[in-house]
């Protein structure tokens, strides 16, 4: 995937990172703890700055308690941007 690309995926990624978290009511730094990184990584994660690591990601929407749909919903980001970048 293209840098271009990437950028897209983590903003999507991102969006839906916070959303989750708000709804669930977690602090940047809460979730932080519970899933073992920084705080400063949460917020990176949600401004779309950087994409978490897969571990990460399955960790924190794990802690929020997602929907599958969630998930799901990640997936469909992810294709539809490797879709633009093709």
């Amino acid at each position: 995937m293209s840098g271009g690309g990437e950028a897209a995926l983590a903003v999507a990624v991102g969006a839906i990172i916070e959303r989750e978290r708000k709804r669930s009511g977690v602090t940047q730094t809460d979730l932080a703890k519970a899933i073992g990184v920084q705080s400063n990584a949460i917020w990176g994660w949600e401004t779309g700055a950087r994409l978490p690591r897969m571990n990460h990601l399955f960790d924190l929407l794990w802690e929020l308690d997602v929907p599958q749909s969630v998930f799901l919903e990640i997936l469909a980001a992810d294709a539809k941007t490797r879709e633009r970048a093709a």
